[in-house]
């Protein structure tokens, strides 16, 4: 099933008062990071001079505040076009939010692409956009979509999923530098997944989210063996012997 986007074909000049900042831009900026990049005067020097000449792409802002319309795409340029009191932008409509967010992806991995976390957080937002749109959608159904969308392989998907359990504060964290995202992975792959299989008991204590929180706290604060250690057939043999259970939860 191929994703297909209703975005409006024609530009349209729409007033810039109209449209309220997306309080979910993956690259996770706040507007003081913003505007004290050295680039953002770049941006608007270029332009005073020669005008915005890639559209922002909103959608109608459904919550009816005092904003018609929500951005979806180009914070950067409409904080520009305000700092330089430009009445209008042009702008493509989305018709839905999915739509939207599946156009920005791509815009921005085919120009220049997020940083993996970022790029994590969009497709993020995808996901729940897609859950959004049909509460009983399958995973492989999701995949299917996000491969449409994305042009990942399979296994990158995967990955991007296991990355979806953990919350926007750990991506956060990850974007900062304060976790390697490999962690994040390998900690889906070699250590929860296997507790789930060999250690249920452990599980029943602890609970999956506490075991994540556990080990990211391990991770950020460098108290664990690099990923490497945790792929090692070594450390694997250890998780999956039952007999190593006092081990095992000593780790945790």
């Amino acid at each position: 099933m191929e994703t297909k986007t209703t975005i409006l074909k024609e530009l349209q000049e729409i007033e810039v008062k109209n449209i309220a900042f997306d309080e979910q831009n993956p690259r996770g900026e706040t507007e003081d990071h913003i505007i004290s990049d050295r680039m953002f005067d770049t941006l608007k020097d270029s332009i005073r001079e020669h005008g915005v000449l890639e559209p922002v792409i909103i959608k109608n802002n459904n919550k009816k505040q005092d904003k018609i319309f929500v951005l979806i795409d180009g914070e950067r340029r409409l904080r520009a076009v305000k700092d330089l009191k430009f009445q209008t932008i042009p702008a493509l409509i989305a018709k839905s939010e999915l739509d939207g967010r599946a156009i920005a992806y791509q815009i921005h991995m085919h120009r220049k692409p997020w940083p993996r976390a970022a790029e994590a957080r969009a497709i993020k937002q995808i996901i729940l956009d897609l859950k959004h749109e049909d509460p009983n959608i399958s995973e492989t159904e999701i995949k299917k979509r996000l491969k449409a969308i994305t042009n990942h392989k399979p296994s990158a998907i995967a990955e991007f999923l296991d990355i979806m359990k953990y919350d926007d504060s750990v991506i956060g964290k990850v974007m900062s530098g304060a976790i390697l995202q490999s962690y994040l992975t390998r900690i889906e792959k070699d250590f929860t997944v296997l507790l789930e299989k060999y250690h249920p008991a452990l599980v029943d204590t602890f609970g999956l989210e506490k075991i994540r929180a556990i080990m990211l706290y391990k991770a950020e604060h460098n108290l664990l063996e690099n990923t490497r250690y945790m792929m090692d057939s070594n450390f694997r043999k250890i998780i999956k012997n039952q007999e190593y259970k006092d081990e095992v939860e000593i780790i945790i």
